[in-house]
């Protein structure tokens, strides 16, 4: 039962047995009425006495424990072995070799494009020397 029924059942037996007070008891009819959910309703959610101490002890069954609230860490495999014992390191495969071949493209093509410079004149003492930028530095 969760806490608002079991608040409910405890209300529902008080107001009976503040109903009849004969006392008489007849546990097939109470069993009856017990499994006939009779007790489940609205009205019983407001306590029959004020300040009852038996519902203040009821406890909610449905509260998580705080272990389950912590989420605890999987354990992480080093990209290289999972690389080398994926069902789909094929995959991988051809995408590193691509990406090494963009990086090889692109680095041949830095090395073209390092700047030139080119000696123009010697003489004894000054040396000239021109940049791509057409700068002459000395």
């Amino acid at each position: 039962m969760s806490f608002y029924e079991q608040f409910k059942f405890v209300n529902w037996i008080r107001m009976e047995k503040f109903k009849d007070d004969t006392g008489k008891l007849d546990v097939m009819e109470i069993t009856e009425r017990i499994l006939a959910k009779e007790w489940n309703q609205p009205q019983y959610y407001f306590p029959t006495y004020q300040d009852d101490a038996v519902l203040t002890t009821i406890e909610d069954t449905n509260i998580q424990d705080n272990d389950e609230l912590y989420v605890f860490p999987e354990t992480r495999e080093h990209p290289e072995d999972i690389r080398n014992n994926s069902i789909l390191k094929h995959l991988v495969v051809d995408i590193v070799e691509k990406d090494n071949g963009k990086q090889n493209k692109y680095q041949r093509k830095q090395k073209r494009q390092k700047p030139k410079q080119q000696q123009v004149k010697k003489n004894k003492n000054v040396q000239i020397t021109v940049s791509i930028d057409n700068k002459a530095e000395q």
